[in-house]
């Protein structure tokens, strides 16, 4: 028995009109479309002569054994509207009135999509009174072949209740007619009614294209969580959205290869970027990369890298931070906070003495916005402030729930960052940070509140040298001593200051991520497992050292020197950087991961450590030139950061990274942004020093130097350059 619904209380909907034509609100022209639509909207309704056939059957053997178990029923669905629409479109677009031609085309859409959102629901009544649910909807040619759309229309009884017949392509006539099969079984509870746009051909051109929700259960190493995927939107997304944690060093562009997933279960198109990425055993297997992944199902995944365990540096040269004193209630005590582009320290310190009490650490969760400052800013430029604030705030949050106890007398939060994480924590914007002339929007000593109690965030110098190297230079006392020393912050950026009481210069020089496992092809973060250190001889492997002894997972940067500092001894690379020919096109293999997966260090891994390595040799030395010294001049280098302090300085050497005059002056002073916190947290005169610090520091700009831009491409080489006056 065939129902048959012909009374619609149907209107044109103009908003849906509109879209279908790609006419938005902000078109100069929409005034006018919108004029033209409700002319010819009075002429059209007439027209319309709208019917929705429902039959209920059997499956079709071919449909059943393939999709259903036997037993299972169908709702066989058809709706037109006619073919007097069609005609009036056909007609305008003979007579060159194509706007005509669209609207009358789009209102005939717009009346199918209606009636179709009404015969939904007469379905899922049906079913209710039936005691049965919605298995599926069935849509050719989606998810079933075209021929079966002449079964819907026998079973509908079509061409003799409404006059629609259809042609040997298995296509209707009328044209705007559609047809569609619901699945039905007694032991469904859903009423799963809504079509397969993600799987229809026409996903990525139609209009009126509704996605449903899709669910993602995602795994980690200590926990699962359910996550709900808006529209259009990628799993990426979704994750930051959900506050888990996923590396994106391009910042969700698809060319670093970092924020890989697994699939577990459900269904995720490969994309162009995870075969660029992937070789076909890792895809098969689930990899996928999460900031091109948008699922067609509901699915389960695993992270592919879970950096709850990544090494943070808290240790710096002098400190006692064994943690082993803990008096919450015997002095007053004040919290001191490192911000930086890739981790967060925090220490609770005693506020005269500055011993440490208790330490927290962790990594910053903004790297799902990209590994860099540049990228951060270009997040937050593109309408992301208000997530990169939220980010960071709820980390120093968490760090203080950890750190402040009941009884704790915290009296005050002292913080140091470069320029960019100040800005993002304070919500500022970063537009003037990303352009030229580079302007910062406030590098002043900042004195504001964080939940309840005071905090104070130490000045900057400029945009690319900011508090956290103010901070540095209190800790080695370079302002203070009348030797010269030069401090080294080793990291994504390279910053670097020169000097002494009565002078000081700055510079900061973009090194990449190289050095943190970015935009190496095997790369990681400094997590257990990572490749940190190796030897060779006559060629071979003979030593591989991972963070934590673990199995390994990756390289990190300390390991990437090492192993190119190996392969230089052991004459595998020239001079220019180039692998020799046995392992030019795969890479030289350095294990297996503990996923069973090849980690090797590539050619183009090799060039991106000659494009890090050049930039942070040529910026020392033009920091040098430019303060019109020799190598003798200086007293101490200061080599600071986690990468730094972890980092083996002989083979630095080695690669030319830093210079052969280096080799007995270098102080490994761990995280001199903490420490300098320390000391201006307990002594108040270094307020006063820290700002004069920052008006008589004079940046270097290195990007228009010329002797800077001679010597990165010198320094580009495997070998140590002088430096020659200028």
């Amino acid at each position: 028995m065939v129902t048959i619904k012909k009374d619609f209380n149907l209107r044109f909907n103009p908003k849906t009109i509109m879209h279908l034509i790609d006419c938005s609100e902000d078109s100069p022209v929409y005034s006018e479309m919108l004029e033209e639509f409700y002319d010819l909207s009075e002429k059209s309704i007439a027209h319309i002569k709208p019917i929705a056939l429902m039959s209920y059957g059997e499956i079709p053997e071919a449909i059943r054994d393939e999709l259903l178990p036997e037993g299972c029923k169908a709702l066989f669905c058809l709706i037109s509207v006619g073919n007097e629409l069609s005609r009036l479109s056909t007609s305008a677009f003979d007579k060159g009135d194509c706007v005509a031609g669209l609207m009358y085309d789009a209102m005939a859409d717009d009346m199918l999509f209606q009636i179709d959102g009404i015969l939904k629901q007469d379905a899922v009544e049906f079913c209710k009174k039936e005691n049965m649910g919605i298995l599926k909807r069935l849509e050719a040619p989606t998810d079933i072949e075209m021929e079966f759309q002449k079964l819907i229309w026998e079973k509908t009884d079509a061409n003799k209740i409404a006059g629609i017949n259809i042609k040997s392509s298995f296509m209707f006539d009328p044209v705007k007619t559609i047809a569609h099969i619901y699945l039905l079984d007694e032991g469904c509870k859903s009423m799963n009614i809504h079509s397969n746009c993600e799987g229809c051909a026409s996903h990525d051109t139609c209009k009126l294209k509704k996605c449903e929700p899709k669910k993602v259960t995602v795994l980690s190493q200590k926990s699962s969580k359910d996550i709900i995927l808006k529209e259009n939107q990628s799993l990426l997304d979704a994750l930051i959205e959900n506050e888990l944690y996923v590396p994106a060093i391009c910042g969700g562009r698809g060319t670093c290869g970092k924020c890989g997933i697994i699939l577990q279960k459900g269904s995720i198109p490969i994309s162009d970027e995870d075969n660029k990425f992937f070789s076909k055993d890792e895809l098969a297997s689930g990899m996928r990369l999460s900031c091109k992944a948008y699922p067609d199902t509901d699915c389960v995944i695993s992270l592919n890298q879970d950096e709850d365990d990544f090494e943070v540096l808290t240790d710096y040269s002098g400190s006692d931070n064994s943690n082993s004193v803990d008096d919450y209630g015997s002095s007053s005590q004040k919290v001191v906070v490192d911000i930086g582009t890739t981790t967060i320290a925090m220490q609770r310190i005693d506020s005269i003495t500055g011993q440490v009490y208790q330490t927290y650490s962790a990594i910053n969760k903004q790297r799902a916005y990209g590994a860099d400052v540049i990228s951060r800013i270009q997040a937050s430029n593109d309408g992301k402030s208000e997530e990169l604030k939220k980010t960071i705030r709820e980390e120093l949050q968490a760090g203080l729930k950890t750190l402040i106890k009941k009884d704790s007398k915290i009296q005050h939060i002292f913080l140091a960052g470069n320029t960019t994480m100040v800005h993002l924590f304070m919500g500022y914007s970063c537009k003037t940070l990303g352009q030229f002339p580079f302007n910062a929007y406030n590098l002043n000593t900042i004195d504001t509140e964080f939940r309840n109690l005071p905090l104070t965030i130490l000045p900057g110098i400029s945009t690319f040298v900011g508090a956290d190297i103010t901070s540095g230079i209190l800790a080695c006392d370079i302002g203070e001593d009348e030797k010269t020393s030069m401090l080294i912050d080793i990291g994504t950026n390279g910053e670097m200051a020169i000097g002494n009481k009565n002078r000081i210069l700055v510079a900061s020089t973009a090194a990449g991520p190289a050095f943190e496992g970015g935009n190496i092809s095997c790369g990681t973060g400094s997590i257990k497992g990572a490749v940190c250190g190796v030897e060779m001889s006559d060629g071979l492997l003979t030593t591989i050292n991972t963070i934590g002894d673990s199995e390994p997972v990756g390289i990190c940067g300390t390991g990437v020197i090492e192993i190119v500092s190996e392969l230089l001894e052991n004459n595998l690379i020239d001079e220019t950087g180039r692998l020799n020919d046995e392992y030019f096109d795969d890479g030289f293999f350095i294990a297996f991961s503990k996923d069973n997966q090849k980690l090797c260090l590539t050619q183009k891994d090799i060039r991106e450590v000659q494009l890090a390595k050049s930039a942070i040799r040529a910026g020392i030395e033009t920091l040098i030139l430019r303060y019109g010294i020799s190598y003798n001049e200086i007293d101490t280098i200061y080599l600071a950061g986690g990468f730094g302090y972890k980092m083996n300085i002989e083979k630095a050497i080695k690669i030319g990274m830093l210079p052969e005059e280096f080799r007995n002056k270098i102080v490994s002073v761990g995280n001199s942004s903490l420490n300098g916190c320390v000391k201006y947290a307990t002594d108040i005169t270094l307020r006063g020093k820290a700002e004069e610090i920052c008006k008589r520091a004079i940046e270097i700009s290195l990007s228009d130097d010329k002797a800077f831009n001679s010597l990165y491409a010198q320094h580009m080489l495997f070998n140590n350059m002088i430096i020659e006056e200028e």
